[in-house]
Parts: structure tokens; sequence; C-alpha cells
């Protein structure tokens, strides 16, 4: 009976460890791979760029706060980053920005700008990284009642703040590959 508990026990971790490093993912990105903040098109208006981007983003779980087709404008609201176990999602691009947003609260907003140069249209992709930051609780006594523990953690979530990191070079990458992509299977 102990060695069934013990294998079943082993094999649930292999299960944990697999899911964890992610086996099922279908791309891979180095530190080498060449990340792009551009792409130009011919032959495509503002209109037909902003509705790809809105798919694409609308396929990678964003939602669009902001967006204007004849400016080439669009800015979507913060998500909040994928944990581990939400496999299906796909703005954890790369092993890094899987193990970040498993370790800290992390969100992201896209910015995309068309800007028309000569007789193409080039599009622009800035992902903001922004990691949540709690102010430290101090304890001034041993014991807490519940409700009072309550309130600090309501007055500790009132207080918090979004840190920004950078840009997410690797998923505007990506995101910029999958808008010409799309624009590439609409003609």
């Amino acid at each position: 009976m102990n060695k069934v508990k013990s294998l079943t026990k082993l094999l649930l971790l292999l299960v944990f460890v697999a899911i964890i490093a992610g086996c099922g993912s279908s791309q891979k990105y180095d530190s080498n791979s060449k990340a792009i903040s551009q792409i130009c098109v011919t032959n495509t208006s503002n209109e037909q760029l902003t509705q790809a981007a809105e798919t694409v983003l609308g396929k990678m779980e964003f939602s669009i706060a902001k967006s204007d087709s004849q400016r080439g404008f669009i800015l979507t609201k913060p998500l909040a980053a994928a944990k581990f176990f939400e496999f299906w999602r796909k703005d954890n691009i790369g092993r890094a920005n899987k193990a970040l947003a498993n370790l800290h609260s992390i969100r992201r907003i896209v910015q995309i700008d068309t800007i028309k140069q000569n007789e193409q249209l080039c599009v622009n992709c800035n992902v903001e990284l922004q990691r949540l930051s709690l102010p430290e609780q101090q304890l001034t006594s041993s014991r807490l009642p519940r409700f009072q523990t309550e309130l600090s953690g309501q007055q500790q979530t009132k207080n918090a703040t979004w840190i920004k990191l950078g840009r997410d070079k690797i998923l505007e990458t990506e995101i910029l590959k999958r808008i010409k992509e799309k624009l590439n299977t609409n003609f």
C-alpha cells in the first residue's frame, strides 16, 4: 500500500514539474532572438491595420481601452500575466517572462501606433511591463484580531502601486509578427 502511495505522489510531482517547465510550449525564445519594434507594410490602410491588430490582441486576451483607426492608434487595458496553470494564455513568451509572472504580480499594457512613411504604413508596438508593489505591514503585537487584519489588508491594497519594469520586447516582437501574418492572410 505504501508503494502505491509513493508512486502516486511521484507521478503527481512529475506532472506538476512538466507543467511548470512548459513542455507544451511550441515557441522558444532565447536571449539571442532578434527583437523587432516595428513592421512596415504596403497596400494596407490604417483601418485594415487597426482591425488586424485588434484581432491579434483579442486572441491574446487583451481588452482594448482606446482605438482610433484613422490615426492608427490602439491602447489596451492592463492585462495580468498568465500563471503556470493558465497554459492556454499566450502573453508570457519565453522562460524568463514565465518565471517572472509566476513569482510576482505582473501586468502588461500594449500601445500600437501607425506611422506613414513614404508609400508604407509602419506599425510600432510598445508593451509596458509593470509589477505590483505592496507596502510592508508592520505588526505591533503578536496577536491581532481578525477584523484588524482584514482592515490592514484593505489599507494595504489601497496603498498598492504598479512599478514600471520597462518594455517586454519579446512580446512586442510576437505581436508584430502576428499582425503581419494576419495582414498577409487577409490578402
